[in-house]
C-alpha cells in the first residue's frame, strides 16, 4: 500500500469474538483512542496492546496481528499469526497474503488496483477528521506505459544497492510511476524507498545536509539508523523496556536526543537535560528539582518544584491575612489592588443581588417606609398609613333619626362616613294575651319606629267546662281575653227516667 495517499491518520478496524473495536492513532499529535475513548499508550484495552516507543507505535491485536507504524517515515508493518483467523480491515488493509483485496471499502466492494484509491480512502475517513478529497495522487500508469527510467537511475545508485535483493527498484518503481507525489518529489519517494528497505534491516545513510535533508529541532540531531524497537532514554525509563527482539525488529530514521539530553516523555519529541526531568508543570514544561515559575499570565501565581513530581504553590508574603467573608449580612469582599500588584487588599461592598425579597406594593392610603438594620445592608420595608394620602370622600346628609359615624372599613387606614340609627327612646311593648305586636306602616324606614299590641280573639285560649258545670265569661276593658271560669250548674245534667 506505499502508493496510497495516507492521511495523518490510520483507523484499524478488527472483529473479535464478534465485537468491532477501532483503533484511531493521530499521527501528529500521537493521540490514541480505543473505541473513540481518549489513552495515551502504553495501554491494554479490548485485548489490544498499544505501545509507543518513541520511535514507532506498535499495536498488538487480540487476533495476533501486530502493527508497527514508524513515526517519522509513516512506513507501516502488518505482521499476522498464520494460526489467526481473524482479519484486520480499514486503511491498513487485509493482511491474509491477496494484494488484490487491500483496497477494501468498509461496504465490503474492492477498489481495483488500476483505480483511483480516493473512494477507499474516503471510506475509511474518521468522522469530523481530514479528508483526502481533492488530494488525490493516484495516476494510472505503469512502466509499461509510462517512463520509469528516472525512478531506475534513482534507486539503482549504489548508495542503494545493498537493499536491491529485498526491494527491487523494478518492483518499487512501478509503485513510483502511479504516485503523482513521487514523480514530482524524489526525497519523498527515496525516503519511502529507504523505509521499505529498514523492514529488511537494511541501514542506508544516503541524506545529506544538501540533498534531501532530515530536518530536526536544535536540540536534537539525525540519525539514519534508529532501532524502532529498542525505546530511547527518557524520563520515565522503567515504564516501558525493550520490545521482544522475536517480534519486533524494523529499523527507522529520525532524530535523536543530543548527547548530554534525553527524551521528556515517549509521545514527545522534547529533549531535555536529565535535571530538567524532576516535575512537569500543567503546560507540558518539563522543571527541574527547585525550580520556581509563573503559572499565570499576571506572574502573580507561583509554582515551585519541591521534590520529584511535587510542584507546591509558591507563597508570595502578601502582608496580614484577607478576611474572606463580611460581617454584614449582604456585603461581599471586594479584592482591590494594592501598591504591590500581585497582593491585594478587600474592601466589603453591598451586594443588593443578595438580598432577599422585593419592596412591598402598599394599599391605597399608605405609605412604603425603607427600615436599615446594623447588621445587614439589605433594608426591610413596612407599609404605614397616611391619611393624607386618601382621597377626598362625601360626607353624607343623615335624617333627624340618624347620626354620623366615621370609621375604617376593613383593614383600610382611609375613613368612611355613614349614617346609622342610634338608641330608640320608647321601649317595645310587651303585648298581653290574645293580643299581636304590629308595626306602624308610615314608621317602617325610621330608626324607631312605632309598635302597638293589636287585640286578635282567635288568639284567646279555650277553655272546656264538663259536665254539670258552665263556663262564665268576665270581661275587663284593660283587657283582649275575658276571664273564663267553670261554675256548677245542676240544669245541665240529665234525669233519667226511672220505670214503673
Amino acid at each position: 500500500l506505499g502508493h496510497l495517499n495516507w492521511p495523518p491518520f490510520c483507523l484499524v478496524m478488527l472483529n473479535v469474538t464478534h465485537l468491532t473495536h477501532q483503533v484511531t492513532i493521530d499521527r501528529f499529535s500521537r493521540k490514541v483512542t480505543v473505541d473513540s475513548q481518549p489513552v495515551w499508550p502504553p495501554v491494554s484495552r479490548h485485548g489490544f496492546r498499544i505501545e509507543d516507543t518513541g520511535h514507532m507505535y506498535v499495536i498488538r491485536t487480540p487476533s495476533h496481528i501486530q502493527i508497527q507504524w514508524l513515526h517519522s517515515s509513516g512506513l507501516m508493518v502488518l505482521e499476522a499469526s498464520k494460526a489467526s483467523e481473524a482479519q484486520g480491515r480499514g486503511l491498513c488493509g487485509i493482511c491474509d497474503g491477496d494484494a488484490a483485496n487491500d483496497l477494501t471499502l468498509e461496504d465490503g466492494s474492492v477498489v481495483g488496483e488500476a483505480e483511483d484509491p480516493a473512494p477507499f480512502l474516503d471510506s475509511w475517513q474518521v468522522p469530523s477528521s481530514l479528508t483526502s478529497v481533492g488530494q488525490t495522487r493516484f495516476r494510472p500508469d505503469s512502466c509499461a506505459t509510462a517512463d520509469c527510467s528516472p525512478c531506475l537511475r534513482m534507486v539503482s545508485n549504489r548508495t542503494f544497492s545493498a537493499c536491491h535483493r529485498f526491494v527491487p527498484p523494478e518492483s518499487f518503481c512501478e509503485l513510483w510511476i502511479r504516485d503523482t507525489k513521487y514523480v514530482q518529489q524524489p526525497c519523498v519517494a527515496l525516503t519511502v524507498y529507504v523505509a521499505m528497505c529498514h523492514k529488511f534491516h537494511v541501514c542506508i545513510e544516503w541524506r545529506r545536509s544538501d540533498y534531501c535533508p532530515f530536518l530536526c529541532s536544535s536540540d536534537s540531531i539525525y540519525q539514519a539508523c534508529v532501532a524502532a524497537c529498542e525505546p530511547p532514554e527518557t524520563c520515565q525509563d522503567g515504564l516501558l523496556g525493550p520490545l521482544d527482539p522475536e517480534q519486533c525488529q524494523v529499523l527507522g530514521e529520525g532524530c535523536v536526543c543530543s548527547e548530554g539530553t534525553l527524551l521528556h516523555r515517549r509521545h514527545s519529541a522534547l529533549c531535555i537535560p536529565e535535571e530538567k526531568c524532576a516535575c512537569t508543570d500543567s503546560t507540558g514544561v518539563p522543571r527541574a528539582l527547585g525550580e520556581t515559575w509563573n503559572s499565570s499570565l499576571s506572574g502573580c501565581c507561583q509554582h515551585q518544584c519541591q521534590a520529584p513530581n511535587t510542584i507546591v504553590p509558591v507563597d508570595l508574603g502578601c502582608p496580614g491575612p484577607r478576611p474572606e467573608t463580611c460581617p454584614r449580612f449582604g456585603e461581599v469582599a471586594l479584592l482591590l489592588p494594592t501598591e504591590d500588584p500581585c497582593c491585594l487588599g478587600t474592601v466589603c461592598v453591598c451586594n443588593q443581588t443578595l438580598c432577599e425579597g422585593l419592596a412591598p406594593t402598599c394599599r391605597p392610603g399608605h405609605r412604603l417606609l425603607t427600615h436599615f438594620q446594623e447588621d445587614s445592608c439589605c433594608p426591610s420595608y413596612s407599609c404605614e398609613c397616611d391619611p393624607d394620602l386618601c382621597e377626598a370622600e362625601l360626607v353624607p346628609s343623615c335624617r333627624q333619626d340618624q347620626i354620623l359615624i366615621v370609621g375604617h372599613l376593613g383593614d383600610s387606614c382611609c375613613p368612611s362616613y355613614f349614617c346609622a340609627c342610634g338608641d330608640c327612646p320608647d321601649p317595645i311593648p310587651e303585648c298581653q294575651e290574645g293580643e299581636a305586636l304590629t308595626v306602624d306602616r308610615n314608621t317602617t324606614e325610621l330608626c324607631c319606629p312605632l309598635y302597638q299590641c293589636v287585640c286578635e280573639s282567635f288568639r284567646c285560649p279555650h277553655v272546656q267546662c264538663g259536665m254539670g258545670t258552665a263556663l262564665v265569661e268576665v270581661w275587663s276593658p284593660d283587657r283582649c281575653c275575658p276571664y273564663k271560669s267553670c261554675e256548677c250548674d245542676c240544669d245541665t245534667i240529665p234525669v233519667p227516667r226511672c220505670h214503673l
